[in-house]
């Protein structure tokens, strides 16, 4: 697993298919057992204006235990699609998250 930040990203639209439900409903089952995790969107993004957009999976808000959520979600990406895929996963603030919801709906949202 690579980290990496990025300070802006370009969000364009929700990704949802048929593979993307099905993993969707596996990361809700993560996301229900992490108190911190309030809600989930799977989007194209880019962390350049005009790049090729890539699937990000962002969970709001930041956590403090980000990294061993990320690997959590992505062992069913990586059951789903070959090793090969990458999954970039980002932990959105209140103004990123802002910024998103203009483009997707969240796929998890947490119950009180």
């Amino acid at each position: 697993m690579e980290q990496r930040s990025a300070r802006k990203l370009y969000f364009h639209m929700e990704q949802d298919g048929v593979p993307e439900r099905a993993l969707k409903e596996r990361w809700k089952q993560i996301l229900a057992g992490t108190p911190t995790a309030s809600r989930a969107y799977l989007v194209l993004a880019s962390c350049t204006e005009g790049a090729q957009p890539s699937v990000v999976l962002c969970v709001c808000p930041k956590a403090a235990e980000e990294q061993a959520l990320a690997r959590r979600l992505g062992e069913p990406f990586h059951d789903a699609f070959r090793r090969e895929e990458h999954l970039d996963i980002a932990f959105l603030d209140v103004a990123q998250e802002s910024e998103l919801a203009k483009v997707c709906r969240p796929f998890y949202v947490a119950t009180v």
